[in-house]
């Protein structure tokens, strides 16, 4: 996990800080913040290797994060997870068309987590758990 930072967007600090502290443990650097404003300058700032983003926010959702990192030509390559307690199979729908590699649910266990940032980073992968 060397050089790969995960850049962790969700306005719920608790569950931010989960994420943190179970990618951190794996040998992953994070970044954390809790807005898409924040996000869009943190993206800029730190370059991050992955996005773990939450959908529902306020202000600007996850969606939409989601659709202007596909949209900027220098990050449109940028793998994207989301992770969302939206579950609903539009839900789902909904955030892969915004652009997501992997759509995770919350609660969302460590083994999980792993698995769909190792998917998300892996070539043209699209997952749903």
């Amino acid at each position: 996990m060397d050089g790969m930072t995960i850049l962790i967007v969700d306005d719920e600090a608790t569950t931010a800080e989960m994420f943190s502290l179970m990618l951190e443990n794996e040998g992953y650097r994070t970044v954390v913040v809790h807005g898409t404003g924040t996000a869009i300058r943190a993206i800029q700032q730190h370059r991050p290797t992955l996005v773990l983003v939450d959908v529902m926010m306020s202000g600007l959702s996850g969606l939409e994060l989601c659709r202007y990192i596909r949209r900027e030509p220098d990050l449109s390559d940028l793998p994207i997870v989301i992770a969302s307690a939206m579950s609903q199979p539009e839900d789902v729908q909904a955030g892969m068309d915004a652009g997501a590699n992997v759509y995770l649910m919350k609660p969302i266990s460590k083994a999980d987590l792993l698995e769909g940032l190792e998917a998300a980073l892996g070539p043209g992968a699209e997952e749903t758990r």
